[in-house]
């Protein structure tokens, strides 16, 4: 029989990924291409074979440059058995491997700790909280890489969070008075710096909105991924929406607050209507992430009322307007203190050689250059300085 085949991946709209549990055509077979989310999150009701590529998409974390990314890996035994037990849940049903069973031999047999593939600077900062000052001392039960630690006290000295003695040892620094405060935030200490710093703005609604729209992966449909799509209508609406971005930043201060300006104005105008899937399209968001993010925002607003006992407590208008020039300019401010580790130079044209493609950035932290992405709305402008996350 023919198959109909559907995706399924994280960020798949929901309306998507239910497709996969419903009746298919008649004299059709079902055909599911999907990434691990398949794994463990859902069971897809009727499997009966699984084709495993033994492969799945890992995000990893550098300790030194302190940038994460995506890269392709091989599995490990645990999740080739895993994978291997979605087929004939309920009935009979069979595994294909594309690998050997040599290569199975040679897998992990459990995937890498959490610990070791995510930044440590919260962990730091949380065990200094506790008086443990020389954290590399630690007897951790799985131990995280000498550099990570030693990078991440690094980032929390700049931060603020941690101070050095008279001595000027950094296996000795301790917690500041800053850093007493962002370990009672259940967050990455740059986050937390944020909030603390629009506090004493009075920023903090914009700041809650922005920490929760940078925590969550790809908020924005990238118009880009569309080039391909054939429906007219669909077209039409995404050139809206991207019409719409870069009117959210086409002068003053939100042309220099770059993509945040778009990130936060497309977030706060879908909320201000009640986010509904059609209000996303129009903005270019996707409805999933929205979601997440309103959730998100709620937590941290509740966080902040129960930690910091304020005379009043803080609530977040659902219609908060755009933030004005005066307020983007401090946000701005707050963002470059916070996230002041992730700064690019743009390199000149008089220094730059054959070798050196244009529009390329120079970082402090990272060897090879960096390029702003062709989905950002700075992308043409070539900004002497960028600030990227």
């Amino acid at each position: 029989p023919p198959l109909f085949c559907l995706p399924l991946y994280s960020l798949l709209s929901s309306d998507k990924q239910k497709r996969v549990f419903e009746p298919v055509p008649d004299g059709c077979r079902l055909c599911v291409i999907a990434t691990n989310v398949a794994e463990t999150s859902l069971t897809i009701p009727g499997v009966r074979y699984v084709v495993d590529s033994g492969r799945e998409k890992r995000r990893v974390h550098d300790p030194v440059t302190g940038v994460s990314q995506f890269i392709v890996h091989w599995i490990s035994q645990a999740s080739a058995d895993q994978r291997a037990g979605r087929a004939g849940r309920v009935q009979a049903g069979h595994v294909y491997r594309l690998y050997s069973s040599a290569v199975f031999a040679d897998l992990e047999k459990f995937s890498t700790p959490e610990i070791l593939n995510k930044p440590v600077d919260q962990l730091v900062l949380h065990m200094k909280s506790m008086n443990i000052v020389k954290v590399a001392n630690f007897p951790f039960p799985t131990r995280p890489d000498g550099d990570a630690l030693e990078e991440a006290e690094k980032r929390l000295i700049r931060l603020g969070a941690l101070e050095v003695g008279i001595k000027n040892k950094l296996k000795e620094a301790r917690i500041s008075a800053l850093g007493k405060t962002l370990s009672m935030f259940p967050l990455a200490p740059k986050f937390a710096k944020m909030l603390v710093m629009a506090n004493q703005s009075g920023l903090l609604p914009y700041a809650c909105t922005l920490v929760a729209v940078l925590s969550v992966r790809e908020p924005l449909i990238p118009i880009y991924s569309l080039r391909g799509e054939t429906n007219e209508e669909t077209q039409a609406k995404m050139l809206a929406a991207l019409k719409q971005r870069r009117a959210w930043c086409v002068q003053g201060q939100a042309r220099r607050f770059g993509d945040l300006a778009v990130l936060l104005n497309a977030v706060l105008a879908s909320l201000a209507e009640k986010g509904s899937e059609e209000v996303c399209t129009r903005y270019g968001v996707r409805h999933k992430a929205l979601s997440e993010v309103s959730k998100l925002r709620l937590q941290l607003i509740n966080l902040i009322n129960s930690l910091c006992q304020l005379k009043q407590t803080i609530a977040i208008d659902p219609s908060l307007p755009p933030p004005s020039e005066t307020q983007i300019r401090m946000l701005r401010q707050i963002v470059i203190a916070s996230l002041s580790e992730n700064i690019a130079r743009r390199v000149e044209s008089s220094t730059t050689n054959e070798e050196t493609p244009k529009g390329a950035y120079e970082c402090q932290k990272l060897k090879d250059h960096v390029f702003i992405d062709a989905s950002s709305v700075l992308y043409k402008d070539e900004p002497d300085w960028i600030l990227f996350q």
